[in-house]
């Protein structure tokens, strides 16, 4: 598999685990599932030439995943 299509993967799935994190109940339960997801990031980034480059634009990822998803959340909780 090419490292673009390798990328994509890992990125959808850091995606992925950072939107469900945004949707956990409690902030403890939304952090303790963001932990998961650097863990994630850090894993997924081993297996490329430069981890500390792909690790900082899988956590980008992340973090953008769950902030567009957590926003849309309390703006759909405001609007009810």
């Amino acid at each position: 598999m090419g490292r673009m299509k390798a990328y994509e993967g890992d990125r959808a799935a850091v995606r992925e685990e950072a939107e469900e994190a945004a949707h956990q109940p409690t902030h403890e339960e939304r952090m303790s599932h963001m932990e998961r997801v650097w863990e994630m990031c850090g894993t997924a980034a081993n297996g490329y030439h430069c981890p500390s480059a792909v690790a900082e634009m899988l956590v980008k990822e992340a973090v953008s995943a769950f902030l567009d998803s957590r926003t849309a959340l309390v703006l759909d909780e405001v609007a009810a």
